[in-house]
């Protein structure tokens, strides 16, 4: 599984082992009393962008149109934009 601020991913190594990292991973939210928003849920896909990112079975990629702003970006000219 891994976090992000407000999101989670949870991958599997092995696809056929993935109901059983998910039951592990609603077994870990119902003991810390944490639900979830089923309108946000999504699963079995095998590739989604995801906070910026895009995921595939086993690699994170950065989301070209979210670089693109940053690669527009002008370089600081004062101590005060920095």
């Amino acid at each position: 599984m891994e976090m992000y601020v407000d999101n989670m991913i949870t991958k599997s190594i092995k696809e056929a082992n993935h109901v059983r990292d998910l039951e592990e991973t609603f077994k870990i939210l119902r003991s810390y009393i944490m639900k979830l928003n089923p309108k946000k849920c999504t699963f079995g896909v095998r590739s989604k962008k995801f906070v910026g990112y895009i995921i595939y079975q086993r690699v994170i990629e950065v989301n070209p149109n979210k670089i693109q702003v940053v690669l527009r970006m002008q370089s600081p000219t004062t101590v005060k934009e920095v």
